[in-house]
């Protein structure tokens, strides 16, 4: 990418499956998601043989896909098209808060009012979605890198995980691992 970038008289054409641009902001956002997901998850924290953190338990798939259910009801539909997917994600931001979101079919509240259930998150997965969303902040609580986390770029595509940035960090048990690894597409160059 950085060669097509430098030099594009090289080139005819580009095809390229999920090119990285910034490296230096994705790491940057997955080590703030991370930090999120750590704060919340519930003491004491186990740890693998090479001492990498277990954090799955504090947003498990299942309250990741209410999250995902909760975007694609408020933010679908916003681009004109109710097709799975979240094209204008500034009005989606704009309109969506996880903190005050009802689902419209059921009127149950995205954050629980009282103990954590199954069709609900508590008021710490909450806050540790928003944090994650509002991207990397130094002391001051400004943007470290551009507003729109990895998080927000990747919910757009709403693939697998609502929170793939730390989802992919996090380190569950080998006998809980999905057999399946996407792996990511090298650019397809002419000449």
């Amino acid at each position: 990418m950085v060669f097509s970038q430098n030099f594009p008289d090289y080139f005819d054409g580009i095809v390229a499956g999920d090119p990285v641009y910034d490296l230096e902001a994705i790491a940057l956002g997955e080590d703030w998601g991370v930090k999120a997901i750590e704060a919340i998850t519930p003491a004491p924290i186990e740890k693998l043989p090479d001492g990498s953190p277990v954090l799955y338990p504090a947003l498990p798939v299942a309250d990741q896909n209410l999250v995902t259910s909760a975007i694609l009801a408020a933010c679908d539909g916003l681009d004109g098209t109710i097709d799975g997917v979240v094209d204008n994600l500034g009005a989606c931001w704009a309109k969506f808060d996880p903190a005050t979101f009802v689902f419209p079919q059921t009127g149950q509240p995205l954050q629980c009012t009282g103990a954590k259930t199954a069709t609900c998150l508590s008021a710490a997965q909450i806050d540790a979605v928003k944090k994650i969303n509002r991207g990397p902040r130094n002391a001051l609580g400004q943007p470290i890198k551009a507003p729109a986390s990895m998080a927000a770029r990747e919910m757009s595509t709403m693939s697998s995980s609502v929170i793939p940035m730390t989802a992919a960090s996090w380190r569950r048990p080998a006998s809980r691992r999905g057999k399946s690894v996407r792996r990511p597409r090298a650019p397809v160059t002419s000449r």
